[in-house]
């Protein structure tokens, strides 16, 4: 069911995103003069339509505020980073010390077998 109403929300908002691009088509030329709007002193070379030009700057923004975060997380991903490090270091300290416990625990074990008693008899 909410498969559903996704599909039909997707749908609508796909005709409104297609009504958009065909109403705004117009050729614009971007700028930042705001001053000489004719011939401004800085501007692209070319002209674009007005949708292409909203939508490359909602992609350039998704993608700078994208890139913002990844830096802002470098800190916490360097710190899990050397957690992880840490974290293999002690699985294999604690690994090792485990085998040596075990080892120790065969060795006790066949050991009073082995151990007899002044006239011979085995203890």
């Amino acid at each position: 069911m909410g498969k559903f109403f996704s599909s039909i929300i997707t749908f609508i908002l796909g005709g409104l995103l297609l009504l958009f691009m065909v109403a705004n088509r117009t050729p614009v030329r971007l700028g930042l003069d705001p001053f000489n709007a004719e011939n401004p002193a800085v501007a692209l070379p070319f002209t674009m339509p007005l949708w292409a030009a909203l939508f490359a700057t909602l992609f350039l923004g998704y993608f700078l505020g994208a890139f913002g975060m990844w830096l802002s997380g470098s800190k916490t991903r360097q710190k899990l980073s050397s957690q992880k490090k840490e974290l293999k270091q002690l699985k294999q300290e604690l690994s090792a010390a485990l085998q040596t416990q075990k080892d120790q625990a065969e060795s006790e074990k066949i050991t009073p077998a082995l151990r007899q008693d002044e006239d011979g008899n085995s203890i």
